[in-house]
């Protein structure tokens, strides 16, 4: 059960920062055209998490001893990188330098150790993940794609929390709860997009947060994969025969994203109903 302190951290917070980043990053802020600076959605997701990791877990030293202490820095790192596509005009080959470079070093930290070829695969499959996310989000802007991105975050944070990781899922529902409030934010801002910086920082807070899952708790070698594929899974919204009005995307992306997602989840649903039962149990006795 979540204590006030949760909700603070969890919820609270990530909200106060998603709507302030986007009030910053969308100037003036009462026009409704105003562009979406890179920097905006990343400042969002990054610092909602980096908020919510010290609340929860306390700000990691550096350099850190758990692999999972290298999210808050990365992601902080990922809003100086969209700084730079806001102002310099960096394109996406820096961000994938930046995963393969710093996901290695920290995948090499994890323990117990792996083979350096399983933190290749692990790092490039970072920055294709990405990449292909990051040309869907330019394709897909509005209010869409960050609300159904919001909903597979709070699908993951279940998924986390069946196994065994209660504040890995609590901060997955904080990135949930910033993607929430930058979805919403863009039915006022109606060139809001998470390209070139919100995506990045997505990739690794909770894709991260996801890969330490595996590394460090239970996460199932599936769920890796079926996580890593759910939000893929919304490319098929831009079919030319589904690719015609905003709301058909929405509910064709709602639908075929719930469906590959619930392969992890319905499961994860299903252990920790059984184990709030037991617990409940327990206290009776």
């Amino acid at each position: 059960m979540l204590t006030h302190h949760d909700i603070l951290w969890s919820i609270i917070a990530p909200a106060i920062i998603a709507i302030l980043a986007m009030l910053i990053s969308h100037f003036p802020p009462w026009r409704r055209d105003a562009k979406t600076q890179p920097y905006g959605p990343a400042l969002a997701v990054a610092c909602a998490f980096a908020i919510a990791f010290t609340g929860i877990a306390g700000w990691p030293r550096f350099p850190p001893i758990a692999v999972e202490g290298w999210l808050p820095y990365l992601a902080l790192f990922s809003v100086l990188l969209a700084i730079a596509v806001t102002f310099v005009g960096s394109d996406r080959g820096i961000f994938g330098a930046f995963i393969l470079a710093l996901a290695a070093r920290a995948l090499m930290r994890s323990q117990p150790p792996r083979p350096i070829w399983i933190i290749l695969i692990a790092a490039i499959a970072l920055i294709v993940w990405c990449v292909v996310m990051d040309y869907l989000a330019a394709k897909a802007p509005g209010p869409g794609l960050p609300i159904l991105l919001a909903f597979f975050a709070a699908g993951a944070a279940i998924v986390l929390v069946d196994s065994g990781t209660q504040s890995f899922g609590q901060l997955a529902g904080a990135i949930a709860i910033a993607l929430g409030f930058i979805g919403v934010s863009g039915f006022w801002f109606r060139r809001l997009t998470l390209s070139r910086g919100g995506i990045l920082a997505l990739t690794i807070t909770l894709m991260g947060l996801i890969l330490c899952g595996h590394l460090v708790a239970d996460v199932k070698c599936r769920d890796l994969f079926v996580l890593a594929a759910a939000p893929l899974s919304l490319w098929s919204v831009q079919l030319p025969v589904i690719n015609r009005r905003p709301w058909r995307r929405f509910i064709v992306g709602a639908i075929v994203m719930t469906l590959v997602l619930s392969i992890s989840v319905a499961p994860a649903m299903k252990g920790l109903i059984k184990t709030m039962k037991e617990q409940t149990e327990s206290y009776q006795y």
